[in-house]
């Protein structure tokens, strides 16, 4: 079982709340540890905003403690409708997120008969912001969470799923592989979820970048190579579709030899690069002259002597999306190379 950094540093911001609690002496031990729980966010940004709500409702469940508490402390009829006027007023202030602990310090406060009523609700915005902070700290100096790399570590994954994925439907279509039609179909699904969670992973670092938080990627960047990447699996899906509907028989073969060539350099393509090669960026343009040199010959009238509109239009559809493909993984590489 893996442990991630975030469960780590979310122990590490819980003992430094306890021990602070204990350096201060102070008495409440459950409300320090909550903030610096709900402090602890995947992202800086994720933590100031958090942070920012908890901090709020907590201010306004004081407020309105404080001010029940002198009518009839301890009244549960009115514990139950100061809730019931709470939500309605977090809500009337745009912070549902902060509806929860709002609550929480309101009857903690409320309820309170035994202690002196405002020392207990200052003692509750000092809990606050004490475990705010140090999560917060914790968050942005211990380990800070870095997606630049891990969303363009992703994307360069999915590019390689993506040909991988391509040079199997060219395969199939060549008759040089024997695949179930619903493990491409799966494949291709298994592609999406995963530029899924690379966007997702840029839209972290997009909100770490706007804090000036770490990251050595700049957001442009990263976005520019997820289109990219995006670009690259509608191509391949448009490949699929052919596979799908299927082509005739004879559609290949006037560029049968040009296509079982391509097909081969393609696969070495997928060796390279799954082995990190350095050799790729010649290969790649080595591709892109093939594809070029490819279209060119079916576009020639010899070509159109021996397939009809509809069997010249499929080809070029492959042919297209092959090279869409191969052009957007020489941009991702000249990207990461530059």
């Amino acid at each position: 079982m893996k442990i991630g950094l975030r469960t780590v540093k979310t122990g590490i911001a819980v003992a430094l709340s306890l021990m602070m609690v204990q350096i201060l002496q102070l008495e409440s031990v459950i409300f320090v540890s909550i903030a610096a729980l709900i402090g602890m966010q995947p992202t800086v940004s994720d933590s100031w905003k958090v942070g920012g709500n908890r901090i709020l409702g907590t201010v306004v469940g004081t407020l309105f403690g404080l001010l029940m508490a002198l009518l009839l402390p301890g009244n549960f009829l009115l514990a139950g409708l100061g809730v019931v006027v709470l939500i309605l007023l977090m809500n009337q202030l745009k912070i549902p997120e902060g509806i929860t602990i709002s609550c929480v310090v309101f009857i903690s406060i409320f309820m309170n008969t035994q202690n002196d009523i405002l020392p207990y609700a200052l003692s509750r915005l000092t809990d606050t912001f004490m475990g705010i902070g140090i999560a917060l700290m914790v968050n942005y100096f211990i380990f800070p969470p870095k997606y630049d790399r891990r969303a363009m570590s992703e994307m360069r994954k999915d590019m390689t799923r993506i040909l991988t994925c391509q040079n199997r439907i060219l395969g199939m279509l060549l008759k040089q592989e024997q695949v179930l039609l619903t493990e491409v179909d799966a494949q291709i699904d298994d592609i999406l979820e995963e530029l899924n969670e690379s966007k997702k992973l840029a839209e972290m670092q997009e909100k770490e970048e706007k804090l000036n938080v770490y990251g050595q990627i700049l957001c442009k960047e990263i976005n520019l190579v997820l289109r990219i990447t995006t670009d690259m699996y509608q191509h391949l899906k448009n490949l699929y579709g052919l596979l799908e509907n299927g082509l005739a028989p004879h559609t290949l073969q006037p560029v049968e030899p040009e296509l079982l060539a391509l097909y081969e350099k393609l696969k070495r393509e997928e060796t390279l690069l799954r082995e990190g090669s350095r050799q790729r960026g010649e290969t790649l343009k080595e591709l892109m002259e093939d594809i070029a040199s490819l279209k060119r010959r079916v576009k020639s009238d010899n070509i159109s002597r021996q397939l009809g509109a509809e069997e010249i239009i499929q080809l070029m559809v492959m042919v297209y999306n092959i090279g869409e493909i191969i052009t957007k993984m020489e941009m991702i590489t000249s990207q990461h190379n530059a």
